[in-house]
């Protein structure tokens, strides 16, 4: 009797062992997904997104401060443009020093990209400490669009436009 009780547990499914971990694995552009357009400007198309989601004054947001490793801008009212983008072009992360927020032209190989699409796994080797977690932090992801928006920036240079 325990036997066919076994048998069946074990063709239906259940199993005493845990089962094993997921493979990690990045985020996927969609197939057919055209990164090159529209062209997306910083300040009329990023800013926007940043400042909506991520300038919060206990976040990325303060003049002053940390700002948890990078300042996004100003929460409310205009933002140095210039500032946040030599804060993110270029610059190692705190988290993984060896990774910068932003790569021009390369969406997968920057930490911003990864953050908002949590896209975390694939970096375990480059955080020590931990990679963190999805931004925005103790809020819902942000849409597709408004990631894919950063993912066009980033994938078209990166400019201050």
């Amino acid at each position: 009797m325990t036997r066919l009780l076994f048998v069946i547990a074990v063709a239906s499914g259940c199993s005493s062992s845990p089962a094993p971990s997921p493979a990690c694995s990045g985020y996927e552009v969609p197939a057919g997904t055209d990164l090159s357009q529209p062209t997306v400007s910083f300040q009329k198309d990023v800013i926007p997104i940043l400042q909506n989601n991520c300038a919060l004054s206990a976040c990325h947001g303060s003049g002053i401060g940390t700002n948890n490793g990078v300042y996004l801008g100003a929460p409310a009212g205009p933002v140095d443009t210039s500032r946040v983008h030599g804060a993110l072009v270029n610059v190692a992360t705190t988290t993984a020093p060896t990774l910068s927020y932003v790569v021009p032209g390369d969406p997968t190989s920057s930490f911003l990209q990864r953050k908002v699409d949590g896209d975390l796994c694939p970096l375990a080797a480059e955080c020590p400490g931990g990679c963190g977690v999805v931004m925005p932090k103790d809020a819902t992801q942000l849409d597709v669009a408004s990631r894919d928006t950063l993912r066009r920036w980033i994938k078209q240079g990166a400019a201050n436009n």
